[in-house]
Protein backbone atom coordinates (compact mmCIF):
# COMPACT_ATOMS: atom_id res chain seq x y z
CA UNK A 1 0.00 0.00 0.00
CA UNK A 2 2.85 2.35 0.91
CA UNK A 3 4.61 1.54 -2.38
CA UNK A 4 1.45 2.37 -4.36
CA UNK A 5 1.00 5.72 -2.64
CA UNK A 6 4.59 6.86 -3.13
CA UNK A 7 4.28 7.75 -6.91
CA UNK A 8 0.98 9.60 -6.25
CA UNK A 9 2.58 11.49 -3.38
CA UNK A 10 5.54 12.46 -5.55
CA UNK A 11 3.29 13.63 -8.40
CA UNK A 12 1.16 15.69 -6.02
CA UNK A 13 4.27 17.22 -4.50
CA UNK A 14 5.56 18.22 -7.93
CA UNK A 15 2.22 19.85 -8.86
CA UNK A 16 2.09 21.78 -5.59
CA UNK A 17 5.67 22.89 -6.04
CA UNK A 18 4.93 24.12 -9.60
CA UNK A 19 1.88 26.04 -8.38
CA UNK A 20 3.86 27.59 -5.54
CA UNK A 21 6.56 28.71 -7.98
CA UNK A 22 4.05 30.38 -10.34
CA UNK A 23 4.56 34.11 -10.12
CA UNK A 24 1.50 36.34 -9.91
CA UNK A 25 2.11 39.83 -11.25
CA UNK A 26 -0.09 42.87 -11.59
CA UNK A 27 0.58 45.88 -13.78
CA UNK A 28 -1.49 48.92 -14.69
CA UNK A 29 -0.99 51.97 -16.81
CA UNK A 30 -2.31 54.50 -19.32
CA UNK A 31 -3.81 53.41 -22.61
CA UNK A 32 -4.11 55.67 -25.68
CA UNK A 33 -5.22 54.78 -29.15
CA UNK A 34 -7.28 55.24 -32.27
CA UNK A 35 -10.72 53.81 -33.02
CA UNK A 36 -12.16 53.27 -36.50
CA UNK A 37 -15.87 52.70 -36.08
CA UNK A 38 -18.92 51.92 -38.17
CA UNK A 39 -22.15 49.96 -37.57
CA UNK A 40 -24.54 47.42 -38.95
CA UNK A 41 -27.71 49.35 -39.83
CA UNK A 42 -31.23 48.49 -40.93
CA UNK A 43 -34.49 50.43 -41.14
CA UNK A 44 -37.76 49.91 -42.98
CA UNK A 45 -38.36 51.35 -46.43
CA UNK A 46 -34.96 52.71 -47.36
CA UNK A 47 -31.56 51.94 -48.81
CA UNK A 48 -28.42 52.66 -46.79
CA UNK A 49 -24.68 52.88 -47.23
CA UNK A 50 -22.41 52.98 -44.18
CA UNK A 51 -19.13 54.84 -43.74
CA UNK A 52 -16.54 54.56 -40.99
CA UNK A 53 -15.48 57.31 -38.59
CA UNK A 54 -12.16 57.61 -36.80
CA UNK A 55 -11.89 58.71 -33.18
CA UNK A 56 -9.84 58.60 -30.02
CA UNK A 57 -9.58 56.09 -27.20
CA UNK A 58 -7.94 56.71 -23.83
CA UNK A 59 -8.02 55.36 -20.29
CA UNK A 60 -6.42 52.82 -17.96
CA UNK A 61 -5.68 49.13 -18.53
CA UNK A 62 -4.56 46.46 -16.07
CA UNK A 63 -2.80 43.11 -16.45
CA UNK A 64 -3.20 40.42 -13.75
CA UNK A 65 -0.91 37.62 -14.88
CA UNK A 66 -0.15 34.02 -13.89
CA UNK A 67 2.28 32.52 -16.38
CA UNK A 68 1.04 32.65 -19.96
CA UNK A 69 -2.47 33.83 -18.98
CA UNK A 70 -3.67 37.24 -17.84
CA UNK A 71 -6.90 39.07 -17.13
CA UNK A 72 -6.79 42.54 -18.71
CA UNK A 73 -9.59 44.81 -17.42
CA UNK A 74 -9.78 48.38 -18.68
CA UNK A 75 -11.80 51.57 -18.28
CA UNK A 76 -11.74 53.59 -21.50
CA UNK A 77 -13.25 56.66 -23.10
CA UNK A 78 -14.01 55.51 -26.65
CA UNK A 79 -15.34 57.49 -29.62
CA UNK A 80 -17.54 55.40 -31.89
CA UNK A 81 -20.12 56.29 -34.53
CA UNK A 82 -20.74 56.00 -38.25
CA UNK A 83 -21.62 57.88 -41.41
CA UNK A 84 -24.86 57.03 -43.20
CA UNK A 85 -26.03 57.73 -46.77
CA UNK A 86 -29.78 57.09 -46.96
CA UNK A 87 -32.47 57.19 -49.61
CA UNK A 88 -36.26 56.74 -49.52
CA UNK A 89 -38.70 56.70 -52.44
CA UNK A 90 -41.59 59.02 -51.57
CA UNK A 91 -44.82 59.00 -53.61
CA UNK A 92 -45.80 62.65 -53.22
CA UNK A 93 -48.83 62.68 -55.57
CA UNK A 94 -50.51 60.40 -58.11
CA UNK A 95 -48.27 60.08 -61.13
CA UNK A 96 -45.27 61.78 -59.49
CA UNK A 97 -42.36 60.42 -57.52
CA UNK A 98 -39.80 62.19 -55.40
CA UNK A 99 -36.75 60.89 -53.57
CA UNK A 100 -35.94 61.75 -49.98
CA UNK A 101 -32.34 61.14 -48.99
CA UNK A 102 -29.16 62.59 -47.61
CA UNK A 103 -26.17 62.01 -45.37
CA UNK A 104 -25.87 61.88 -41.58
CA UNK A 105 -22.74 61.44 -39.48
CA UNK A 106 -22.96 60.32 -35.86
CA UNK A 107 -20.32 60.67 -33.17
CA UNK A 108 -21.09 58.40 -30.18
CA UNK A 109 -18.95 58.81 -27.05
CA UNK A 110 -18.80 55.83 -24.67
CA UNK A 111 -17.35 54.83 -21.34
CA UNK A 112 -16.22 51.33 -22.31
CA UNK A 113 -15.29 48.57 -19.86
CA UNK A 114 -13.71 45.53 -21.55
CA UNK A 115 -12.58 42.42 -19.66
CA UNK A 116 -10.31 40.26 -21.79
CA UNK A 117 -8.41 37.05 -21.20
CA UNK A 118 -4.98 37.12 -22.85
CA UNK A 119 -2.52 34.36 -23.67
CA UNK A 120 1.12 35.48 -24.04
CA UNK A 121 3.96 33.92 -25.96
CA UNK A 122 6.16 33.87 -22.83
CA UNK A 123 5.32 33.30 -19.17
CA UNK A 124 6.46 36.82 -18.24
CA UNK A 125 3.94 38.32 -20.69
CA UNK A 126 6.55 39.36 -23.24
CA UNK A 127 6.14 38.79 -26.97
CA UNK A 128 2.94 38.17 -28.86
CA UNK A 129 -0.46 38.03 -27.13
CA UNK A 130 -3.89 36.78 -28.14
CA UNK A 131 -6.88 38.24 -26.27
CA UNK A 132 -10.67 37.85 -26.26
CA UNK A 133 -13.56 38.72 -23.98
CA UNK A 134 -16.74 40.72 -23.39
CA UNK A 135 -17.23 44.46 -23.05
CA UNK A 136 -19.95 46.83 -21.94
CA UNK A 137 -20.29 50.48 -22.93
CA UNK A 138 -22.29 53.37 -21.48
CA UNK A 139 -23.24 56.18 -23.84
CA UNK A 140 -22.01 59.53 -22.54
CA UNK A 141 -23.35 61.65 -25.41
CA UNK A 142 -22.27 62.75 -28.84
CA UNK A 143 -23.10 64.85 -31.88
CA UNK A 144 -24.70 64.48 -35.31
CA UNK A 145 -24.74 66.45 -38.58
CA UNK A 146 -27.37 65.89 -41.24
CA UNK A 147 -27.93 67.04 -44.82
CA UNK A 148 -31.28 66.18 -46.42
CA UNK A 149 -31.98 66.39 -50.16
CA UNK A 150 -35.47 66.07 -51.68
CA UNK A 151 -35.77 65.68 -55.45
CA UNK A 152 -38.82 65.75 -57.66
CA UNK A 153 -41.48 68.40 -58.23
CA UNK A 154 -40.55 70.26 -55.03
CA UNK A 155 -36.78 69.89 -54.61
CA UNK A 156 -35.21 71.13 -51.41
CA UNK A 157 -32.04 70.87 -49.37
CA UNK A 158 -31.81 71.33 -45.62
CA UNK A 159 -29.18 70.93 -42.94
CA UNK A 160 -29.45 70.22 -39.25
CA UNK A 161 -27.21 69.26 -36.36
CA UNK A 162 -27.51 68.59 -32.66
CA UNK A 163 -26.45 66.53 -29.70
CA UNK A 164 -26.76 62.78 -29.22
CA UNK A 165 -28.27 61.81 -25.87
CA UNK A 166 -29.03 58.52 -24.13
CA UNK A 167 -32.68 57.52 -24.40
CA UNK A 168 -35.09 54.81 -25.50
CA UNK A 169 -37.10 57.07 -27.85
CA UNK A 170 -36.71 59.78 -30.43
CA UNK A 171 -39.75 61.95 -29.62
CA UNK A 172 -41.57 64.02 -32.21
CA UNK A 173 -44.01 66.52 -30.70
CA UNK A 174 -46.69 68.05 -32.92
CA UNK A 175 -48.53 71.34 -32.29
CA UNK A 176 -45.68 72.57 -30.11
CA UNK A 177 -43.42 75.59 -30.48
CA UNK A 178 -40.61 73.75 -28.68
CA UNK A 179 -38.51 71.33 -30.71
CA UNK A 180 -36.10 68.76 -29.36
CA UNK A 181 -33.21 68.63 -31.85
CA UNK A 182 -31.38 65.87 -29.98
CA UNK A 183 -30.92 62.43 -31.50
CA UNK A 184 -31.32 59.55 -29.05
CA UNK A 185 -29.48 56.25 -28.82
CA UNK A 186 -29.85 53.59 -26.14
CA UNK A 187 -27.39 53.98 -23.29
CA UNK A 188 -26.15 50.41 -22.86
CA UNK A 189 -23.92 48.82 -25.47
CA UNK A 190 -22.51 45.31 -25.04
CA UNK A 191 -20.60 42.82 -27.11
CA UNK A 192 -17.42 40.84 -27.66
CA UNK A 193 -13.93 41.79 -28.71
CA UNK A 194 -10.80 40.02 -29.91
CA UNK A 195 -7.29 41.31 -30.31
CA UNK A 196 -3.64 40.70 -31.04
CA UNK A 197 -0.87 42.37 -29.07
CA UNK A 198 2.86 42.51 -28.63
CA UNK A 199 4.60 43.41 -25.38
CA UNK A 200 8.21 44.45 -25.02
CA UNK A 201 9.26 45.60 -21.58
CA UNK A 202 6.53 47.83 -20.18
CA UNK A 203 5.11 48.72 -23.60
CA UNK A 204 2.06 46.89 -24.95
CA UNK A 205 0.88 47.47 -28.52
CA UNK A 206 -2.54 46.08 -29.42
CA UNK A 207 -4.91 45.85 -32.37
CA UNK A 208 -8.44 44.59 -31.89
CA UNK A 209 -12.01 44.44 -33.11
CA UNK A 210 -15.20 44.82 -31.05
CA UNK A 211 -18.52 43.41 -32.22
CA UNK A 212 -21.58 45.05 -30.67
CA UNK A 213 -24.33 42.51 -29.99
CA UNK A 214 -26.98 44.89 -28.61
CA UNK A 215 -29.23 47.06 -30.74
CA UNK A 216 -28.59 50.63 -29.60
CA UNK A 217 -31.12 52.26 -31.95
CA UNK A 218 -33.92 54.14 -30.19
CA UNK A 219 -37.56 53.75 -31.25
CA UNK A 220 -39.65 56.62 -32.66
CA UNK A 221 -42.41 58.09 -30.49
CA UNK A 222 -44.96 60.57 -31.87
CA UNK A 223 -46.81 62.90 -29.49
CA UNK A 224 -49.85 64.48 -31.17
CA UNK A 225 -50.37 67.02 -28.42
CA UNK A 226 -53.81 65.75 -27.40
CA UNK A 227 -52.70 63.06 -24.99
CA UNK A 228 -52.29 60.53 -27.79
CA UNK A 229 -48.90 58.99 -28.54
CA UNK A 230 -47.79 56.29 -30.92
CA UNK A 231 -44.52 54.34 -30.91
CA UNK A 232 -42.89 52.75 -33.94
CA UNK A 233 -39.82 50.61 -34.37
CA UNK A 234 -36.78 52.77 -34.98
CA UNK A 235 -33.61 51.90 -36.88
CA UNK A 236 -31.63 48.88 -35.73
CA UNK A 237 -27.90 49.44 -35.48
CA UNK A 238 -25.02 47.79 -33.64
CA UNK A 239 -21.53 49.16 -33.13
CA UNK A 240 -18.54 47.76 -35.02
CA UNK A 241 -15.11 49.11 -34.04
CA UNK A 242 -11.45 48.51 -34.83
CA UNK A 243 -8.97 49.58 -32.13
CA UNK A 244 -5.27 50.40 -32.33
CA UNK A 245 -3.60 51.26 -29.02
CA UNK A 246 -0.42 51.68 -27.01
CA UNK A 247 -0.22 51.09 -23.25
CA UNK A 248 2.59 51.57 -20.75
CA UNK A 249 2.27 49.17 -17.82
CA UNK A 250 3.81 49.83 -14.40
CA UNK A 251 4.47 46.45 -12.76
CA UNK A 252 4.18 45.29 -9.15
CA UNK A 253 4.58 41.72 -7.84
CA UNK A 254 2.02 40.27 -5.43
Amino acid sequence: MHAKLTPLFLASSLLLASAAQAQVTFSVGPHVGLSVATASYNADGGTFKLHSRSGLEAGLVGDLRVGHFALQPAVLYTQKGFGLDYSYANLSAPGTTSTYGGTTTYRLNYLTIPLTLAYAQHTDGQGFQLAAGPYIGLLLGGHYDNTTVVTGSNPATSQSSGDVAAGEYNRYVFYSTSKDTRFHSRRLDAGLQVGLGYRVGNMLVQAGYSLGLRNVGADDQYDYGNGQTETYDGPVYRNRTFHFSLAYLFSAKS
